[in-house]
Formats: C-alpha cells, structure tokens, sequence
C-alpha cells in the first residue's frame, strides 16, 4: 500500500480500525477514530496559524500524546517535522533553528526552557507556541495537502563533522515503504503493542511510530522517568501488554546488568529487536539464553539517511559458536540493493571487505539545504541496479560472506562511529573542544570498556587547563551523549610516520587504563530518553 500522502494512510488506517487502541501512553489508552479526530483538528489549526505544504515544523520537548498527534498532522499538511532535543546545548539548537527555518516550533510546555528556545525560534522568523496556545489557537477549513511521494515527511539530524549537525531528508514513499516492510516482516497490526523507549529525535523511533500507527497496532511510548527507572519500565511494558520491544544493544546490556531482564519478565514480548550498534556476542548470549525459547531475536541494521533499517537478521544458536565480534546483519530487505566497493570505487569480490552503497526506494532525498554534504554522501544509480534511484555511501565497512551470504560489519572508514546508538562525528565534538579558550589542539577516541561504548578526549593547551572546567564548557556546546567520560591532557598529540595525529597509540592510552572506562550505565540509561 503506497499512499503519496502519509496522513491520508494514516486517516485510512484509522477509519479501518476505529476502536483499536493507538496510543497506550501513561494512564491513557486512545482508540484510532479518537487519535484521528485530534490529528484533523490540529491540521485545521496548523492551517489558521499558516503553516502550509513545505513548510517546516520543529517540535521540542518530551514525549506527550500532544507531540505525536503533530507529528501526524505535519504529515497530514504536507509540512516536514523535526523532533529536536530538548537537551540540546543552545549553540546546537539554533544551528538547526537556522539550518531548517521552521514556519512553527512546537515546545510542548511553557517551560523556562522552552522560553529560551522560543527566543532563538524567534529570531528566524518562526511562531512558537506551548501546548496550550496551539489548542486555543484559530482553525482553518481543512483539505490535505496534494503531497506526493518524492515530498518530505520529516528532517532527522544527525552528528556532523564540521561541528555542524545534518539533517537527512526522508519523503513520504520512503517511509510507505518502511511500513509495508515492517508489517510484512513481522505481521504488525491490531492486537500488537510496541514499546517507544527510544527518543523521538533518535532515528530508532521511526520504527516505532510508524510501524505501530500505520499499521493497526497501538504504540506504547514511554517517558524519560520511566526509562530511567527499570523496575518501572518492566512494570509499565508488562502492564500496557508490549508484544514487541525495539531499542539499541546498550539500554538492553544496561537493564541485563541490574538484573532487570529475567526469564519471567514481560511475558507476552513477541520479539527484541535491537539496532543502532554492535551487540557483543557474549553479552547478547544473556539475553537469548532468557528470552529465545519464547521469542524471536532481532538484529537490524540501517543508517538514519535510509529510513532507519535495511536489513533484519534473526539471531539463532550458531551464532553463538564463537562469542567474539557481534551477529552478522543478514541479507538486506527486499527495498535495497547493494554494492561493497574499494576505496576507488569499484566493486570488491566477497569475502573482501569494502564500504557497503545502499539503494532502493527507503534511501533519502538528501540533507536539508545542504547540497554540498548532499553531494558528498549521496550518489547515482549505477548501470543495471534494480531501482533506479540514488544510492548512499554508508560509511559502514562490510563484508559479504560467500559461504552463507551474511553481511558483517567491520567498522567504519572515517572517524564516525556509533556510541551507546548514537551516530557520532568525532570531528565534531574535537570542534567543540578547539572553541574553548586555551585549547590549540584535540582528539576524541572512541573504545569500548567491559562491553560499554566509551568515548575520551585527549587535549594540547595552555597551562593550568582544568578537567571540569573544560567539561562545563564543552556542555554548552554539545548534547549529552557526545561527551567524553574522560579529558586528558598532554604537551603534544603523537604522530605515526606519514605526519599524522596516531590515534591508535592515543586509543591505547586512554581505553588500557583503569581510570577512563567510559559511559557506562548513566550513558545507557540516557539512551532511553
């Protein structure tokens, strides 16, 4: 089902499921015809305030049922969304605010916060509105707007390498087709629940949302204080019946950990499916010995830049043969096809490992106003692919088995890498950390410490540098999950023979010590915002 205009399947889904529930949120249990009545009614007032097909909304703030029926109506007027951290270093939040020119931004609460933000919303030329000036606000006659699918749905913003984040650009046929995937693969639809642990600025929730809201099956989205708190989150995912849990390998080693996971726990869970970052073999063991003989284990795999998964792999016993590295991605879904290239470009044999270029109808339009990065990271078809669109330079370094055809990963090939399921540009953050005063130099490693993503800094400067002193400073600049757990300080940053910064003696350094054994379990937990 291809609809060009995801409101209208929205608007389809709900007259076909009426008294289904859609959203199980807190104490409130929202039926489709409910939710639809909400989503047209903030449609017409998204109308009366202006806000026209191409026009971009940003909504700012933690989750509330509020939130997600703007999403819809974005969707419904035809007008791209960005969810956007609250949390966000306000140097961060208005570079988005710049790069993107919303027509409205949305702060869920009259906060003090929210107020700050509103200021630099200002600033662009954009309304900004609480909640409860968007429900007082005027409505306008309503008809959807003519949207087709090579429009916007929405703006996800990533890490970015010159300290500016990227905004990757999906349409509306992308995300119909993520839709299809998803209830075929794993037959979503009513009497189905899946949990929303993951932030709705974090690209995992795409999945969720429209996996669940497009499909007849209800969503259960969970707030930060009770993803802070496991025994409430079990408590709440048993008592709202979750049948499916998504989230990155870190929150599930994390919960593991404090003993949250136990054989007994959310007895009606269909599936784990987990993505976003390698699981490491020997701790994703825990959880298969626990959970597997009643249901499925799922590992999946997609940038944020291709509608959020392109491959879906089912964990089994062999896997687990040898507990070194992590399970293999899988063959990609039927909406991809792919080539492993060589560093000139040209298509390795299997076996060889190669940086993995994406195509198929779920690959992006490209990054909001950003042709230059766009260029970059987005490429043609080549001759005799199987759809003829563009294709994106993942980054991601893969091999293909010719024994089995498994895709494994192998890392990447720049300084991008994946922390607690971030996609994080250690340029950026090195950035950050050159814009403090009395700093001439930085490097940002990334490591791993008792199967916890860490990252460290290793800075050059002035005398008398102080460690909180710079971490105070590098907040302003940079949201929480890019912060190092550690800053060291030297005279020089080393050097390999061809002159440049050796970041594996650094690496050393930094991860073979006991006193920088990174996030750990503050930075999972953070991950389930």
């Amino acid at each position: 089902m291809y609809s060009p205009n995801l409101g209208r399947l929205f608007s389809t889904v709900a007259k076909t499921y009426p008294d289904a529930a859609s959203l199980v949120f807190e104490d409130q249990t929202i039926d489709y015809s409910a939710l639809s009545d909400l989503v047209w009614d903030r449609a017409g007032r998204l109308a009366g305030l202006g806000v026209r097909q191409g026009d971009v909304v940003i909504i700012i703030g933690e989750k509330t049922v509020e939130s997600f029926v703007l999403i819809l109506a974005c969707l419904l007027s035809g007008a791209p969304y960005v969810v956007a951290d609250p949390d966000n270093p306000s140097e961060r939040q208005r570079r988005i605010l710049e790069r993107c020119r919303p027509r409205l931004v949305f702060t869920g609460s009259p906060s003090a916060a929210a107020e700050a933000l509103g200021a630099v919303a200002a600033g662009v030329g954009s309304a900004v509105l609480t909640a409860q000036a968007l429900e007082a606000a005027p409505s306008a006659p309503f008809t959807p707007a003519p949207v087709t699918g090579s429009d916007p749905a929405y703006i996800m913003f990533t890490s970015g390498s010159t300290g500016f984040p990227k905004g990757a650009v999906m349409s509306h046929a992308n995300v119909a087709r993520l839709i299809d995937w998803s209830r075929n693969r794993f037959g979503f639809g009513p009497g189905e629940v899946l949990t929303n642990v993951n932030p709705l600025y974090f690209d995992n929730s795409v999945f969720d949302v429209y996996s669940s809201l497009f499909t007849g099956a209800a969503l259960a989205p969970f707030t930060k204080a009770e993803t802070l708190n496991p025994k409430a989150l079990i408590d709440g995912i048993e008592a709202r019946g979750c049948t499916s849990w998504f989230s990155v390998p870190s929150f599930l080693i994390y919960l593991d950990s404090l003993r949250a996971l136990t054989p007994a726990a959310m007895p009606q869970l269909r599936r784990f499916i987990f993505g976003g970052e390698g699981y490491p073999l020997g701790r994703l063991k825990s959880l298969y010995d626990k959970f597997a003989d009643r249901a499925a284990i799922v590992n999946v795999y997609g940038p944020t830049e291709c509608t959020c998964i392109c491959s879906a792999y089912v964990v089994g016993p062999a896997d687990f043969e040898d507990l070194t590295g992590f399970p293999p991605l899988g063959a990609l879904t039927p909406e991809f096809s792919g080539r492993i290239v060589g560093s000139d470009g040209t298509e390795i044999e299997p076996g060889e490992t190669g940086e993995l270029v994406l195509y198929g109808p779920c690959v992006g339009l490209g990054y909001y106003n950003d042709p230059k990065r766009t260029a970059a990271g987005f490429v043609g078809a080549p001759d005799g692919a199987p759809y003829e669109l563009r294709g994106y330079r993942t980054g991601d370094l893969v091999s293909l088995s010719p024994e089995d055809g498994k895709l494994r990963i192998a890392g990447r090939r720049d300084h991008q890498v994946k922390h607690m399921g971030y996609r994080i540009e250690l340029e950026e953050i090195e950035n950050a950390l050159c814009a403090i005063e009395g700093i001439t130099q930085a490097a940002v490693l990334h490591g791993t410490r008792y199967g916890n993503s860490a990252l460290a800094a290793v800075v050059t400067g002035e005398p008398g540098l102080d460690e909180d002193a710079v971490l105070t400073q590098l907040r302003a600049r940079v949201p929480a999950y890019m912060m190092p757990a550690r800053v060291h300080f030297r005279e020089t940053l080393p050097k390999n023979a061809n002159g440049k910064l050796d970041r594996g003696q650094l690496r050393a350094a930094c991860f073979d010590t006991e006193e920088c054994i990174g996030a750990g379990a503050a930075d999972a937990q953070a991950v389930g915002r």
